[in-house]
């Protein structure tokens, strides 16, 4: 018990470092107006980690992303 303890917690720093990289991704993209990677990391974050309040506040947003990827080739032909 106590081994599968302490590879619990290391599984623990696991995940939380890779909600935690999926966070930063997302809050660089978003201000860059990369939305079409801003979708693609959100979906990750919502699918990896449906549970979270990062999860919870991507879903929030993803509509307006959504909307503002499929818009991104419009602005670049005009």
């Amino acid at each position: 018990p106590q081994e599968a303890a302490a590879l619990s917690e290391s599984a623990r720093g696991v995940f939380r470092a890779k909600l935690h990289n999926l966070g930063v991704q997302f809050a660089i993209t978003v201000p860059d107006k990369q939305w079409a990677q801003a979708v693609d990391v959100g979906e990750e974050i919502m699918k990896e980690f449906p549970n979270t309040r990062m999860a919870q506040e991507v879903r929030e947003k993803m509509d307006l992303l959504k909307t503002r990827a499929a818009e991104e080739p419009a602005s670049f032909s005009q």
